[in-house]
């Protein structure tokens, strides 16, 4: 296998419903669009084959694996009762994992629910011998105030000890070595970026971190170990920033819902404007658009999209798997099978495990 060539896992089953319609729309979509990209690369489908999307891909490189059946959360389940399964073992999450274990695909790409896929992938594929977690981290990409900041856990466990969140931080590391060719640094979330405060679980995070810099297996500075929501965390001090399951959740949440608030608020001011003075603003923005268009605005845009930072690889398995955000658009989803291939491509197992050999 070359470093282009490789059989991309597609599952298009998965996903949150979009006014009624079933997320494949999207996927295959973004599927169409990434063959254009990447024009060697094989992608195998896996889904329903009597409901897939009528899309213009390129046959040759398109492979597929029956699949009808998917996870649901239970509130959508009357929207399509009869695809809705709670057998794992006929999903298209299962089957994708299948065709990881028999290495049919080389890498896979998921926007099944975040639970199943974080249980069910390390029961299947199974996490690598030696690491003090049980499950994969969950982890996404901020936008910072210089380079993008690596943000885990962000679900994948619910009470957090600090032996996993350190373990969480040695995974996270050796991926951005790989990929980026950095040499991280890491940070913790707290309430002060002062050493003398936090709670017990991150001092002792803080002092697992600094022994694993002292044996040279990361970057942790204990001297300056803490992040703080309003400074640091988009300052992009650290390239790396840890949290527990639960606390990094409820954060990305409340990320994704001040962004909502503000798109809502820009819509309805820009729907209703009730006097000249209004109307002379929106003029005045769209001058301003049309003149900072290829600028260093418009990368600044670029930067803060969530779709330029979609795909969340499941470290610490034992084979290559990705989430995408459930709710993607064809863009973000997109976007998300661009990280795919740099995932794959870095060959973290390997390296991961040469590292808990030493």
């Amino acid at each position: 296998m070359g470093v282009d060539d490789l059989i991309i896992g597609v599952d298009i089953n998965g996903g949150d419903w979009k006014n009624g319609t079933h997320p494949s729309e999207r996927i295959m979509k973004a599927v169409q669009k990434y063959q254009k990209f990447d024009k060697k690369s094989e992608i195998v489908l896996f889904g329903d084959f009597d409901n897939l999307p009528a899309r213009s891909l390129d046959y040759s490189r398109t492979g597929y694996v029956n699949a009808p059946f998917y996870f649901e959360n239970a509130r959508r389940v009357k929207r399509n009762p009869r695809s809705v399964v709670f057998e794992p073992e006929n999903t298209s999450l299962f089957k994708l994992l299948d065709g990881l274990n028999e290495g049919t695909i080389d890498v896979g790409v998921s926007m099944h629910d975040t639970q199943a896929m974080v249980f069910y992938s390390a029961k299947k594929i199974g996490m690598i011998d030696g690491l003090n977690v049980n499950v994969p981290p969950l982890m996404t990409m901020l936008p910072s105030k210089n380079n993008p900041v690596l943000f885990t856990d962000i679900g994948s466990t619910k009470d957090t000890k600090p032996e996993e969140l350190a373990e969480f931080g040695l995974l996270a590391s050796k991926y951005l070595e790989l990929t980026k060719g950095i040499e991280p640094s890491i940070g913790i979330l707290s309430i002060g970026s002062e050493t003398s405060k936090g709670n017990k679980f991150v001092k002792e995070t803080k002092d697992i971190l600094s022994n694993m810099a002292d044996e040279g297996l990361l970057n942790f500075d204990a001297k300056s170990p803490y992040v703080e929501g309003h400074i640091g965390l988009f300052d992009g001090y650290k390239d790396i920033v840890l949290t527990d399951g639960h606390t990094g959740n409820i954060s990305i949440k409340l990320l994704k819902g001040i962004k909502d608030l503000i798109g809502y608020e820009f819509k309805r001011i820009t729907r209703g404007p009730k006097n000249v003075k209004d109307y002379m603003v929106l003029a005045s923005l769209g001058l301003a658009k049309a003149s900072y268009k290829n600028s260093h605005f418009d990368d600044m845009l670029t930067r803060i999209n969530p779709a330029t930072y979609n795909g969340a690889p499941l470290l610490g398995l034992n084979n290559y798997l990705v989430k995408l955000q459930g709710n993607s658009t064809s863009s973000e989803i997109f976007e998300g099978l661009k990280r795919v291939k740099e995932y794959r491509n870095s060959d973290v197992i390997s390296s991961m495990r040469e590292v808990i050999k030493k």
